[in-house]
């Protein structure tokens, strides 16, 4: 996982930014997005009375990883964009030619412009396709939640670069016995403060509930050695949030497509 490492490029100052229409009618109500199970087909990133934008392109290795929560936010709603996974030597070349700042992934490239960090990255794509909360506390709760989970992949991420065989298992021992458990009781935590069960923050989908559902599955799927994979189960609360989005129709759709929108270069 690369470390962040300042990069010396940075983006053309005088492209403007993107105007990109959001998924809400103006003069809606809603302070929280659409209801999920009711998100229009069409991409939001497109506006429907001009030519279409450039589809977006993300940028990330070939796991689920820090972009997956961002690809579900896509699929969600029905956003045409382009799936992009990095192989080792085409990230480094891109390292070497300065086009990804901190030189790191994931990187969202969209009309002439480039945007790197996942938080950020999440916070746009929320906004645009209606899974960030619209009133400022509930977006500031959303973005609590994305960032305690943040600290979770943080923790396994320096047991991952450690090469030590032995000091990575003795990291792992600690990763499962105290870190992770203290961050899942966080999350369960503030989870269980939400008025409606299954959902992080309000009523309907956010990024919150993605990112959280992207941890609990990687956990689930046993992948990190030496860290149980039935680790969240005990935590009733993020397991319903975590079953909310597994059930999403087009969640389940994204599993089950073929591999052809992914493009590996």
């Amino acid at each position: 996982m690369p470390v962040d490492t300042p990069s010396l490029s940075t983006a053309p100052s005088s492209l403007s930014p993107p105007s990109l229409p959001d998924l809400a009618s103006p003069g809606s109500s809603r302070s929280h997005g659409p209801d999920p199970l009711y998100l229009p087909p069409r991409s939001v990133f497109n506006d429907d009375e001009c030519a279409p934008l450039q589809k977006p392109r993300l940028l990330y290795f070939g796991v689920k990883g820090r972009a997956e929560p961002i690809r579900l936010a896509f699929a969600i709603a029905g956003v045409d964009f382009e799936d992009v996974r990095l192989t080792e030597r085409a990230f480094l070349s891109r390292c070497r030619s300065g086009s990804l700042p901190y030189e790191q992934l994931p990187v969202l490239e969209m009309e002439g412009h480039v945007l790197s960090q996942s938080f950020a990255i999440m916070t746009f794509v929320g906004r645009r396709t209606g899974l960030m909360p619209a009133e400022a506390w509930e977006e500031a709760k959303a973005a609590e939640f994305v960032l305690g989970v943040d600290e979770a992949y943080s923790a396994i991420a320096e047991t991952v670069r450690e090469e030590d065989v032995a000091t990575k298992m003795k990291m792992r021992t600690e990763l499962a016995s105290v870190h992770l458990p203290r961050t899942l009781a966080c999350l369960d935590a503030l989870a269980a403060s939400n008025s409606t069960p299954g959902y992080a923050v309000g009523s309907s989908l956010s990024m919150a509930d993605l990112v959280l559902f992207n941890l609990i599955s990687w956990l689930r799927a046993g992948v990190v050695s030496g860290v149980p994979k039935t680790l969240a189960d005990k935590h009733t609360h993020i397991m319903q949030i975590h079953a909310t989005v597994q059930s999403h129709p087009r969640v389940q759709e994204w599993y089950q497509r073929p591999r052809r929108p992914t493009k590996r270069v």
